[in-house]
């Protein structure tokens, strides 16, 4: 019972790290409609993969419940075909429940929990005047924000989750746009 405590402890240690990132996927179906369903699993299967560090055999039913929040950006769609950028995260108290239902043992080595973080993207940021009012809005929030990548003009982060309020509405009293999709905050 004790090693199987310890096991369950060190994957919710493993599964600390979330899959935000975006995976470009393209797929081509019978349908648009098909091919948008096998691009969704796809980008769900790569964030799973990333987070325990090798492919294991999970059903798409199985994987959509461990989903946490999904972003889709840049869709184009024709007839038989979709292409889109897709930001998954998973849930990772789900996948270590998972994991630990299906007596998968995984070779990832872990970071600390940290499970009262959101993630934030920051598209377009407009210089640095715009930049400071976001980190000022970021500490009278106590938003404790923490850049994860830089790629393509657009900031990826992570803040408090019980900051998101109140940062957001410093941001907004500013003229800065934000959004929130599925449990991402999108700031333009």
């Amino acid at each position: 019972m004790k090693n199987k405590f310890v096991f369950f402890v060190f994957l919710l240690c493993a599964l600390s790290i979330g899959a935000a990132d975006a995976a470009l996927v393209s797929k081509t179906a019978n349908t648009a409609a098909a091919a948008k369903s096998m691009a969704l699993s796809s980008a769900r299967r790569d964030a799973f993969e990333t987070i325990v560090g090798e492919k294991i055999a999970i059903s798409d039913k199985e994987l959509a419940s461990l989903v946490e929040s999904e972003v889709i950006e840049n869709e184009k769609v024709s007839a038989t075909s979709y292409t889109a950028e897709i930001f998954v995260e998973l849930n990772k108290t789900a996948v270590a429940s998972w994991l630990e239902k299906n007596n998968i043992q995984t070779v990832y080595r872990p970071q600390a929990v940290n499970t009262d973080r959101v993630s934030v993207v920051f598209e377009s940021v407009g210089g640095l005047g715009k930049w400071t009012v976001i980190e000022q809005a970021a500490r009278t929030s106590g938003a404790d924000l923490r850049i994860v990548s830089i790629s393509d003009g657009k900031i990826s982060a992570t803040m408090r989750a019980n900051a998101r309020s109140a940062f957001a509405a410093s941001i907004r009293l500013h003229g800065i746009s934000v959004s929130e999709y599925n449990g991402i905050l999108t700031v333009r």
